[in-house]
């Protein structure tokens, strides 16, 4: 099962995909995106939580310009209080998933 995560200026979107390609659609999940960066990964782990461990990996976006080894976010207009954070890191650690 893969979970997969849209971070927005305005709200953050997750979801989840038992085949590649089809998003199941009972698992849509919308919540506010939050502006400080370690609450918005806390936020978005919650949402993984809901599926157990049945989540093998993970994928999706933050809005935003993102370092050259796709790591960290450069700039972000909307979400300052993610810029130059450990993003990718940081969010293996909390999704427990690559």
């Amino acid at each position: 099962m893969y979970f997969l995560f849209d971070v927005g200026g305005t709200n953050t979107r997750t979801a989840v995909s038992v085949r590649c390609g089809e998003v199941d659609g009972d698992t849509f999940r919308t919540f506010e995106t939050r502006p400080d960066f370690k609450e918005g990964i806390r936020s978005i782990r919650e949402a993984r939580d809901l599926f157990g461990n049945k989540v093998t990996a993970a994928a999706g976006g933050v809005a935003g310009s993102e370092n050259a080894e796709h790591s960290a976010i450069v700039r972000s207009p909307n979400l300052p209080g993610w810029e130059g954070k450990p993003v990718k890191a940081e969010l293996e650690r909390a999704l427990g998933v690559p």
